[in-house]
């Protein structure tokens, strides 16, 4: 039995639809999972070679991408930051996302666009120039800004900065939040500020998590990442890695839908 370790934030819908993924890989019978989020396997199993004979992460941590580069096994990261002796990265169409959300708020008749990034996040980057590309085609009006992803200690000062932005874009208006978590910071503005949701301001956000688009209010609408084929498709990797291959590309899906509310 290969034991695999599952290092995926289990604590989101996107970690638990990628391990529904590997899950449903047939080769999965013949692995032992360990899942980070549960406590199954700790940074010291990760020194050892002995222990694990394979990874499957989603992390942009430093300190484990630091550890993980002198791990023999084969690694598939889901992140696209980590490079190993054996890996490969299995990561969605960024780029695809951007313009699959500028078509959506174009086909909704939306001629003011905005994009708020998140910093520090290369997918954001991404998502953001295609974005911007796709809509220049159509939209009067195109402005971007960019947010940190976690708010952690000086989230006044953030609130304040996003409402000031957010007032200064042309109304009615269409923005693309890099993920959903931005997405719901977007619509606590809009609340507060007394902005129409969707009408004066529509947000779209990224990933689809349920937990957070409908717990948001009023509900986030989102670009739809394919979590669960992400999964099949990263368990596959680490399968031919298991049973010899030395190399393999990597694997970009796309994303192309949009999980309207």
């Amino acid at each position: 039995m290969k034991r695999v370790a599952f290092i995926v934030d289990l604590a989101t819908s996107f970690g638990r639809r990628v391990l529904e993924g590997v899950h449903s890989h047939p080769a999965r019978q013949d692995w032992i999972l360990l899942a980070d989020s549960w406590g199954d396997v700790g940074r010291d199993d990760l020194l050892d070679e002995t222990t694990l004979d394979g990874i499957i992460i989603d992390s942009d941590e430093p300190e484990l991408l630091r550890i993980l580069e002198n791990f023999a096994g084969p690694v598939v990261d889901l992140r696209a930051g980590l490079r190993t002796s054996l890996s490969c990265q299995v990561t969605v169409d960024y780029a695809q996302v951007g313009r699959t959300a500028a078509e959506h708020l174009r086909d909704r008749g939306f001629t003011s666009l905005a994009f708020l990034g998140t910093s520090r996040w290369p997918p954001s980057e991404v998502m953001g120039r295609s974005f911007m590309r796709a809509a220049s085609e159509f939209a009067s009006d195109i402005l971007r800004s960019q947010t940190p992803r976690r708010w952690s200690g000086q989230q006044s000062t953030h609130r304040d900065e996003l409402a000031e932005w957010l007032a200064g874009i042309p109304k009615p208006c269409g923005i693309l939040a890099a993920d959903d978590i931005t997405g719901r910071r977007l619509l606590q503005a809009c609340r507060k500020a007394n902005w129409k949701v969707p009408d004066e301001v529509a947000v779209l956000g990224v990933g689809d998590y349920e937990m957070v688009t409908t717990v948001s209010d009023p509900t986030l609408s989102s670009v739809i990442v394919p979590a669960r084929a992400i999964g099949l498709q990263a368990a596959d990797c680490l399968h031919q890695f298991f049973q010899g291959c030395s190399y393999l590309p990597d694997s970009i899906l796309p994303s192309t839908s949009v999980a309207a509310r």
